[in-house]
Formats: C-alpha cells, sequence, structure tokens
C-alpha cells in the first residue's frame, strides 16, 4: 500500500514488527440474515477457541458477546470486522423485517472496547437509503442506528463529474466557438460563490458541449441528491433512451442548428422521468413549489418566459455545492437568442406574478415560496395522536390484488381467484367464519397481523389453530415484514388522514401536489412490502403449513388449492363463460344457444352456421362435454352423461343433482346451481345456468318442471331464457313411473296418440306434458268458454291447472271420469279431448256458412266470390268495407281466414273472442255482406262491369187496398237460372191480346204470394 499510508495507521493500530497482527474477520454480505453469516466467518476466521465461544446455533447477542471476548483476549491488538456489501444484509432487513438492531448493539459493543473492536461496512450508499422503502416511524429507527457508525464518503465532487462528463461525452473534435462567452460567463459566476472552484472550470465546462454549461454545472449537484445514485444517475441520463433524455436530443438536433442541452430541457427531463421519485425525497416541498410556479407561467407567459423560469427552478433547487447562482448574467446565457431587454421585461412580468423573487443579498433570482405547509410536522402529529393500527381501513385503501391460481386456469379452463386480504389477529375467527363462496372468490388469503405486540411464533400458532376450523381454501399466512408493514400502513394511514381532514390543504396547490406524491410513493412502498409479505410469508391451510417459492409467488399455491378443492369441476375451455362475471356480448350468445337448443337439437352444431359466439360456446360447451351428440340411430340429440361416455366431473355433476331431487322433492333450479359451485365442483357462474338447462333437457323423460310453480308443458324460448334470466323462479321435480298403473298408462299413451297423431311414451311425464300440451294449445276461446259440456269443461280445467303429473294421470283423471276401469277412462278422455280441440273450429266453420249465405256465394266456387271483392274493392270509400272486401279477395276458404273476417267484423283479436262474440259477429257479417251486395250493384258508376242487378218490384191488390213492395238484387252468376225460369213461364203465354192482361194479372198475383210466404217464414224464424 506504500509507506505514505501504512506508517499513519501503526499507531492507532498497534501495528508493529514485532506486535502480533489484527484479527481480521471478513464478512461478504447477501441477501439473507447477517447474523449467520458473521457467525460462519468467526468460526472460518482461525482464531483460537473461537467455536467454542459461539456454540452450535448463535444469536445476535452471542455472537456479539463472543467478539468482544476476542477482542479483550488480544490486548496489543484487535479484531477488525470487514463487511463487504453491508447494503444486502441491510436490504433483506428492510424487506424480511430482519433485526436491525443487531447493528446498533454491535456498534455500541464496539464503542466500548477501547478499540480493540474495529467494525468496517461498505455501502454503496449512506445506511439509512437503504430504509427509503419503509414507514417514516421506521426511518427514524435506522437513522439512530446510522448514528452509532461514522461515515467516511467516497464520491466524487462535483468538479469530478463535470470532467467525467466531458469525458463521456467526447465531443472535443467538433468546433462549437459560440458557446465560448457562455462557459466563461458560468465560470466567472461560479468561482465568485466558490472561489475554490478550479482555475481551468471554463474550459471543462466547454468540453461538455452539446450540454449547455449550466446544465454540466448541475449534473454534479443532482447526482448527489436522495433520489439519484450519485454518478451513476449521471451517466443513465447521458446514455439512457429516456423521454427528453441527452441521447433523444442527440437523435433529433442537427449540427447545423447550434442547440445546445439547456437547463429547460433538463427540467422536462427531470419531470418525465423522476418527478414522483423526487417529490417523495426531502426536496419534495420545493419541487412541488417550482412545479406550480412553472405551470402558472405556461398559463400566461411565452417560450421565453418558460425558459427563464425553468431554469431559475433548477438552480434554485440544486445550486448548493456548485456555486452556480440564477443571476442576470447566468440566464442571459440560458436564453441566448432573446435580447437583454427581453430578458428583463420576462423577469419582470414573472415577479409581477409572484412566480419568482430576486434575492438582492445573494444576486440570485429564486422560485416564490407559495406554500408554508409543513408535511413532516404533520405528519409527525398525526402518527403522536394515531394508536396502533387500523387494519380493516388499511386494506381497503391498499387495493390488494387478488391472486390467481394461474397453472390451474391453463389446465382446467376455469378462471379462479382467491382474495388477498389483511386481518388483525383478533380477527381472524370472524374472518375465517364469514369466508362465502357466493361473492365469486374461490378461496382465500389473509396476511394476520399483530394486534397487541404478537410475537412470530404466537401468530404462527394461531393461524395454524384457525386454518383447523374451516373447509373452505383459505391460507392464512404470517408475514416476515410485519414490522415493515406496520410502519408503512401508519404512515399511509396519516398521510390519508392529513389529505381528508387538513384544512390548510384547500388553498395550498403546492402542498396538495406534495402530499398526493408523498401518498402514493408511500402507497408503493407499502404494495411492495405487502408483494413481498405475501412470496414470503409461512402460510397455514387446514392446519398445515405450506412452502412457496418466494420467486414465484403465490400462484403456484392457489392452484395447488384450487386443484385440490374443485377436483369435481369438468374442464370447459372457454374464457368468454368459465368465469363468475360475463359481457353484454357473451350473455347474448348465452342466449341464442340456449334457444337453438330448444328449437334444433335435431340439427348438427344446433344449427348454427359460419362462426359466430354462439357456435364457439357451443363447440367449447356442449359439444366439448359430449353431451349433444350422435345417437345409435344416428341422429343428433342431447343425451344424459354415462359413465363410459362423458368425464367423470360431469356425470358427478348431474349424479349430485340427481341426488338432491330424491331426497328433496321438488327443487329450485338455483339450489342445484348453488350445489354446483360448492366444492368438489365449484362450477362458475357463467357457465353454470347452460349446464343447467342442459341437464333440465337430457331429463326431460323424468323431470318434471316449473315456473313460478306454474308446470310447463314444453321447453321453449321463454323458458330457456328464464333459466339464464332468474333460476330461482325454476322448479323441478322428478316423476318416476309406477308399475301399480301400468294398463292405465299404456290406455292414456293409446288416447293421446290418437288425438295428437304423434307417437308418445309409456311414461307419465311424457303422457302428462302432452295431455297438458293440449290443454295449453286450445284456442283463447275454447279455454274460456262456457259452451262446452260440465265433463269437457271439468277436463279442461284439470288440464290448465296441473302442476304434479303424477296427481293428474293417477288422482285427478279417475276421479273426474269416476272410474277404475283404464279403457273406460281412456276412451271416455277421448272424447272430450276430442271436443275441446274441436268446439272452435266448428264455431268459425258455422260463421263460415252464414257468411256464404249472406253473401248469396257458393262455398264450392271461391273464384267468382274473389272477382265480386275485386269490383267492390276501392268503389264505396267506406274503410271498413274495404278492409273487409280486401280479406274476401284474400279468402282461401280456411278457418284461419274465416278468423280474420271475424275479427275484422267484430273488432277484436281472436285472443280476446268470448261467447257472445259469434252471435255478435253474425249480424256483424251480415251486415258487412248486404253493403257488399249494394256496392256491387253501384259497380256502374265507377264504370265498372256490375256483377249484381237490381230489381224493384210494387204488387198492389185493388181487393183489399194493399200493395207489397220489394228490390231483390242477382248476380252475374245467377242469370242464367233467371233466364231458364223466364223461359218456362212464357210458355204459358198464348199471344192473345186478351189473355196477356190475365196473364200479367196473374204474375203479380204469383208475386204477391211469393212476398206474402218470405214475409211468413221471416216472422216464423
Amino acid at each position: 500500500m506504500g509507506a505514505e499510508i501504512v506508517e499513519p495507521l501503526r499507531k492507532p493500530f498497534g501495528i508493529g514488527p514485532k506486535k502480533e497482527p489484527w484479527a481480521v474477520i471478513p464478512v461478504v454480505g447477501r441477501r439473507s440474515d447477517p447474523i449467520s453469516d458473521i457467525a460462519d466467518a468467526i468460526r472460518n476466521s482461525g482464531i483460537p477457541y473461537v467455536r467454542r465461544r459461539l456454540g452450535e446455533a448463535p444469536d445476535g447477542r452471542r455472537i456479539i458477546k463472543a467478539l468482544v471476548d476476542i477482542a479483550e483476549a488480544r490486548p496489543d491488538n484487535g479484531v477488525l470486522v470487514i463487511i463487504d456489501e453491508l447494503g444486502k444484509f441491510l436490504e433483506f432487513a428492510a424487506t424480511h423485517g430482519g433485526d436491525i438492531h443487531f447493528f446498533q448493539e454491535l456498534a455500541e459493543a464496539a464503542s466500548r472496547c477501547k478499540g480493540r473492536l474495529l467494525v468496517v461496512g461498505i455501502l454503496h450508499q449512506s445506511f439509512e437509503q437503504y430504509a427509503a422503502r419503509l414507514g417514516k416511524e421506521a426511518r427514524d429507527e435506522w437513522s439512530k442506528i446510522q448514528g452509532r457508525y461514522v461515515d467516511i464518503p467516497l464520491v466524487a465532487a462535483v468538479d469530478e463529474v463535470l470532467e467525467l462528463t466531458a469525458r463521456a461525452i467526447d465531443g472535443a473534435g467538433t468546433p462549437h466557438p459560440f458557446t465560448k462567452p457562455w462557459c466563461n460567463a458560468i465560470a466567472e459566476s461560479i468561482h465568485q460563490n466558490r472561489p475554490a472552484a478550479p482555475s481551468d472550470l471554463s474550459r471543462r465546462l466547454d468540453r461538455c458541449w452539446p450540454l449547455h454549461p449550466v446544465t454540466a454545472a448541475l449534473l454534479g449537484p443532482v447526482s448527489k441528491r436522495r433520489f439519484s445514485q450519485n454518478e451513476r444517475s449521471t451517466f443513465g441520463f447521458l446514455a439512457s433512451a429516456e423521454p427528453r433524455g441527452f441521447s433523444e436530443f442527440l437523435r433529433t438536433t442537427t449540427l447545423s442548428s447550434k442547440s445546445v442541452y439547456e437547463p429547460s430541457n433538463y427540467w422536462d427531463y427531470l419531470r418525465e422521468n423522476l418527478e414522483g421519485t423526487i417529490l417523495a425525497s426531502p426536496d419534495g416541498h420545493r419541487w412541488a413549489q417550482s412545479v406550480d410556479a412553472v405551470e402558472r407561467c405556461q398559463s400566461k407567459g411565452s417560450p421565453l418566459h418558460l425558459r427563464l423560469i425553468k431554469a431559475i427552478a433548477l438552480i434554485d433547487l440544486f445550486r448548493n455545492g456548485s456555486g452556480l447562482v440564477a443571476s442576470d448574467s447566468v440566464l442571459a446565457t440560458c436564453t441566448p437568442d432573446a435580447s437583454e431587454t427581453d430578458i428583463s421585461k420576462a423577469l419582470a412580468d414573472m415577479h409581477g406574478w409572484s412566480q419568482i423573487v430576486y434575492r438582492k443579498h445573494l444576486n440570485t433570482w429564486a422560485i416564490y415560496q407559495g406554500s408554508a405547509f409543513d408535511i413532516d410536522a404533520a405528519l409527525s402529529a398525526t402518527l403522536a395522536v394515531t394508536q396502533g393500527l387500523d387494519i380493516k381501513r388499511l386494506s381497503s385503501l391498499a387495493g390488494l390484488q387478488p391472486i390467481l391460481p394461474k397453472r390451474h386456469y391453463q389446465e382446467t379452463g376455469a378462471l379462479r381467484w382467491f382474495g388477498l386480504d389483511l386481518v388483525a389477529v383478533d380477527d381472524l375467527h370472524e374472518a375465517v367464519s364469514n369466508f362465502d363462496l357466493q361473492t365469486g372468490m374461490s378461496g382465500q388469503f389473509l396476511l394476520v397481523m399483530p394486534t397487541h405486540g404478537e410475537t412470530h411464533r404466537a401468530l404462527q400458532t394461531k393461524c395454524r389453530t384457525a386454518s383447523m376450523e374451516t373447509e373452505h381454501p383459505i391460507a392464512l399466512g404470517v408475514p416476515d415484514n410485519v414490522e415493515s408493514i406496520w410502519s408503512l400502513g401508519r404512515e399511509y394511514l396519516a398521510l390519508e388522514t392529513i389529505q381528508i381532514n387538513n384544512a390548510e390543504l384547500w388553498g395550498d396547490p403546492v402542498a396538495r401536489r406534495e402530499l398526493k406524491a408523498r401518498t402514493m410513493a408511500v402507497l408503493g412502498k407499502l404494495q411492495d412490502a405487502l408483494n413481498s409479505a405475501v412470496s414470503n410469508a409461512q402460510w397455514y391451510v387446514h392446519g398445515k403449513q405450506r412452502a412457496i417459492d418466494s420467486h414465484i409467488g403465490p400462484s403456484v399455491l392457489a392452484s395447488i388449492l384450487a386443484d385440490e378443492t374443485y377436483h369435481s369441476c369438468p374442464n370447459i375451455f372457454s374464457e368468454l363463460v368459465n368465469r363468475h362475471s360475463i359481457s353484454s356480448n357473451t350473455q347474448a350468445a348465452l342466449n341464442a344457444l340456449v334457444e337453438a337448443m330448444t328449437e334444433n337439437p335435431h340439427l348438427e352444431a344446433l344449427g348454427f352456421e359460419g362462426f359466430p359466439a354462439e357456435r364457439g360456446l357451443y363447440a367449447t360447451i356442449l359439444k366439448a362435454l359430449s353431451l349433444h351428440a350422435l345417437t345409435n340411430d344416428q341422429k343428433w340429440a342431447f343425451v344424459k352423461p354415462t359413465q363410459d361416455k362423458h368425464p367423470e366431473e360431469l356425470l358427478a355433476l348431474w349424479t349430485a343433482a340427481d341426488e338432491m331431487l330424491r331426497a328433496n322433492g321438488r327443487v329450485k333450479l338455483s339450489d342445484i346451481l348453488d350445489l354446483w359451485s360448492l366444492p368438489p365442483f365449484g362450477l362458475r357462474k357463467g357457465v353454470r345456468r347452460v349446464l343447467g338447462f342442459a341437464y333440465i333437457i337430457t331429463n326431460q323423460d323424468v323431470l318434471a318442471a316449473y315456473k313460478e310453480d306454474v308446470y310447463q308443458h314444453e321447453l321453449d324460448r321463454e323458458f330457456a331464457h328464464e333459466v339464464l334470466r332468474d333460476p330461482a323462479c325454476i322448479s323441478l321435480q322428478l316423476v318416476v313411473r309406477d308399475e301399480v298403473y301400468v294398463d292405465l298408462i299404456n290406455a292414456l299413451a293409446k288416447t293421446v296418440k290418437q288425438i295428437t297423431g304423434i307417437r308418445c311414451a309409456s311414461e307419465p311425464l311424457a303422457i302428462g306434458r302432452s295431455m297438458v300440451k293440449i290443454a295449453y294449445d286450445l284456442p283463447n276461446w275454447t279455454r274460456r268458454t262456457a259452451k262446452l259440456s260440465k265433463r269437457a269443461s271439468n277436463l279442461r280445467k284439470t288440464l290448465l291447472h296441473a302442476s304434479d303429473p303424477h296427481r293428474l294421470l293417477f288422482v285427478d283423471i279417475p276421479n273426474l271420469y269416476d272410474s277404475v276401469s283404464p279403457k273406460l277412462i281412456a276412451k271416455q278422455l277421448g272424447d272430450d279431448l276430442a271436443l275441446l280441440r274441436e268446439a272452435f273450429p266448428e264455431m268459425v266453420k258455422h260463421l263460415m256458412t252464414r257468411l256464404f249465405k249472406a253473401l248469396t256465394a257458393n262455398p264450392e266456387d271461391i273464384e267468382v266470390l274473389h272477382t265480386r271483392a275485386m269490383v267492390v274493392k276501392g268503389l264505396s270509400g267506406d274503410f271498413r268495407l274495404e278492409s273487409f272486401a280486401g280479406r274476401v279477395l284474400e279468402f282461401d276458404g280456411s278457418l284461419d281466414a274465416m278468423e280474420g273476417l271475424v275479427s275484422l267484423a267484430v273488432n277484436l283479436p281472436t285472443s280476446e273472442w268470448t261467447d257472445a262474440t259469434p252471435d255478435a259477429a253474425e249480424l256483424a257479417l251480415a251486415d258487412l255482406a248486404l253493403k257488399f251486395r249494394h256496392a256491387e250493384m253501384l259497380a256502374a258508376i265507377k264504370e265498372r262491369t256490375p256483377t249484381r242487378h237490381a230489381i224493384g218490384l210494387v204488387f198492389g191488390t185493388g181487393e183489399h187496398g194493399r200493395t207489397i213492395m220489394r228490390a231483390i238484387d242477382i248476380g252475374n252468376d245467377e242469370q242464367r237460372r233467371v233466364l231458364e225460369m223466364t223461359s218456362k213461364i212464357l210458355e204459358l203465354e198464348t199471344g192473345n191480346p186478351e189473355d196477356q192482361r190475365l196473364f200479367l194479372a196473374a204474375l203479380a198475383a204469383a208475386g204477391s204470394m211469393l212476398l206474402e210466404r218470405e214475409d211468413c217464414n221471416g216472422k216464423a224464424d
């Protein structure tokens, strides 16, 4: 090392040629417990009897005592403990809650050994900076420990940083004479305030081109700040690709522009990349004031104002140690393109706006001190009056993210999540007992925090005991950095309290900015501490400790718990539905899927064409689980799960639902779905309901379905949508065949086939469903009319109010027919069902017959009626008659067409017909028919060929003084018969003039008699 270094050390260290050398114990730090590493270093030091002094598993105090004993046993020299990378030990203590007080006790022991025990630690930054991620109270404790040591900083001076920067840039080969005056001005200003500055300072500044000399002079002071890392920050600024950095300036600036990296550019760089860190540092208050001044200037000033105030802010913040001040001459170099007059005016403007102030005693401009709020004082005061830590409030504010079992998701397709929360040890049992899977969580991780200073071992015991009290997948963890969480949590809650309750902040935007940044910084530290706690905690599940890899995190344990807990859940690889909450688009696709399940079960892929979202859901759910497949007769259908063709997890779902129905009779679908949501199934909510509907379809031969306690005779799209919308209104009941009623079942099945023409299975549920369907398919008029027989009316009522297939077939129907003979019951039932089905058509046919008679039309010749309607349509101007003519024009003789004419006549839709409707319809149709015929006679007015001819008849008999008048109309289709009758009558005429008079009298007498006979028949009717 050289005599000039060794000689000064001989006397204080007692080093001599005849003296025994010092015992040196070298230690290399790492992220682990320093006590065990220092113990190993002592054992390996070669010092005699050291192993006996230490023992097998020494604690911190045993190690310190051993070092003191060794030092005292060496009166002519001592013990030198050199800890390289001491910062690694400090980092471990900060992140894992290590015993930092060991170093305090070590320092105190060394101070009592009269120089015989010397501890040297080598760090990359100051002792307290390793505690930057801790809370204020913890940082204060670390500062006290640091006070036990003497700091010997080995950092480059400001001027050395300037020289290093110049060498790194190496721009000497490019001439830039225009910067020389600026460098001279800056160097002269620095020499006035720091006479010890190097004489060649101007040259050094000039070598830093294209950095502006002010920017170059500030790099050194900035690198010494708490938010920086000495020279690392300087070279990071020079070489990194950060936004608005020096490298970006070099890429985007041409040499011919003669531009330099001004202080305003450096301000933008710091604010873009380091503002959060600066605000959380001791410079945060002044930085917030500077930012506020710059923002206020930006709203009022010009670009010149902004360049000047940014330069003033930078110099004012970081001038300590540099000798640089924001004088007029320095500011002139920061804006060389502006005149002296413009600069003076801009400075006067900003002074008038209360953005900057001039300090005459320093001959410098500075940022206006617009805020006097002391956050540190307010924080200390709030912490002093706050007792303990409000764990519940901290948990709600900390924003703890759920833990995802990623491997489980990859292997099963189920998107699960485990809640992560903090809980006080006093509330542990309540938190465990109140856990509810219905919230969507598949499990929970709880970090247990002490409330009354419980030891680590005591927390472990309580967590192990509490974890045995639940069957749910709940992991209880004991963090190893409780002190860090406690300190940061108290500081974070205190800052939140200040932000809410302190009225001084209302009119102080600078303080609000600083407080917000400080709060976010502490929250970031707290979240880091919590993440570290989750990864390194000791976790207990069902009374057993579960180890996790701290490098991977708790996701592995979450996957293991999910596998163990939900082992009977079918694998469904659809991230759209296999989750707790689904999107509106996915819900629309589910609606389309269940509609296809009801309408197209016989088609491949349920009839979907192309690849819409619902086709994807079909493929990943129904097809993947083989619920919709080809049957043995090569037809597509829904099939019930079997052990040899379906996943055992799906079979377990169906079996669990079957057992619930057998045990409880009628069960709500929502109860079955809730059962499926619990272990060992854990079926996610998004897919639960569509599988519930699939369960109903595959069991519809033995499963009676009810909607709001009303029996459903068929599974239509309305029922399917109700399953998705509200499963609680759907009830299910198993219906099992009873062999005692075999004969009755077979007879009723034949009757149903005779009535419907469709084969019906000889099962109670199938027969009951078919019979109820017949009743519900009846027209509304038939379901309400009182014109049926009493027995048919009772059957109708029984079917419409049926709620239990067993009771319907084996109690209600036999009681209705008062018979025990299956054949007789079936025959009478068939007669009544036929009567119910034919009642409405017969009524409509009767009205059709009356209509044809009123129109004097032939039911066998509809084309003639259409021709007549074409003549009438558009003739009368009567909207009602026009509608009638239009319906007649389209009339095809069907019952549906006749229903339309009747509805028009009575102004009622078919669904609202009553027993009075047929009588009213008969009169209304007769009236419309009469108007129709009258319109036909007036067709010539519209220059149309009339289809009917009107004839007026007047018959008078002088004998009784009575006159009979009548008007009749004849259609074109009746003209031939009229001519034939006329010919026969004229054959009686002899041609004698005298007989002609008698012939006409005979015609009048005959006409009068015919009309009188018609009147008599009308009265009789």
